[in-house]
């Protein structure tokens, strides 16, 4: 439990891999890891309102209010990078989710990872490729305009095949910035 709760309150690089490991994409963690990384998948504390205005307005380059008539200030998500708001557009009154980055989350990724590089350097070089893979794969994550193309092109795709129960979700690509 010390472990976990030392985890939690280092956000960052931290929050991600405890996510991997609560998630056990690779088949590979035991259940007791599992269960104790579970909070990482839904249970990372909501940034400071201000704080995700400030990214907000910074990446819009106008008052929140400018584009959006409502916007929940309470996250429905948080996770390591970021978080996300329910929202409707002042243009159109569609309802929408807003993913805002916070805003020290890729200088503090960084930083860790640079730490945990020294460790993994000297403690274990061999998986030092790994490691480097590990990281470069993360670091991609931190421009959201990646995440946006995806989703359109995965929406596109989807709308040609068989696969009526698959949902994407429409992307505003003029809302859509490194961290917004």
């Amino acid at each position: 439990k010390p472990l976990f709760d030392k985890f939690m309150e280092l956000g960052g690089f931290y929050y991600k891999s405890g996510q991997k490991i609560a998630s056990n994409q690779a088949g590979v963690v035991p259940k007791v890891y599992i269960d104790m990384f579970q909070p990482f998948l839904n249970a990372i504390p909501p940034r400071d309102p201000a704080e995700v205005r400030a990214v907000m307005e910074q990446e819009l380059g106008r008052p929140r209010e400018e584009v959006f008539s409502q916007f929940e200030e309470k996250p429905i998500g948080c996770a390591s990078i970021g978080q996300a708001h329910r929202a409707v557009l002042k243009a159109t009154g569609e309802r929408v989710v807003v993913k805002v980055q916070n805003p020290e989350a890729e200088r503090t990724f960084r930083g860790d990872v640079f730490a945990l590089k020294v460790l993994v350097d000297v403690f274990g070089p061999q998986f030092s490729p790994a490691f480097d893979e590990i990281a470069k794969q993360f670091a991609t994550e931190f421009d959201y305009r990646g995440e946006a193309q995806n989703a359109i092109e995965i929406r596109k795709n989807l709308q040609a095949s068989p696969f009526r129960d698959i949902i994407v979700p429409k992307v505003y690509e003029k809302l859509c910035t490194r961290r917004l």
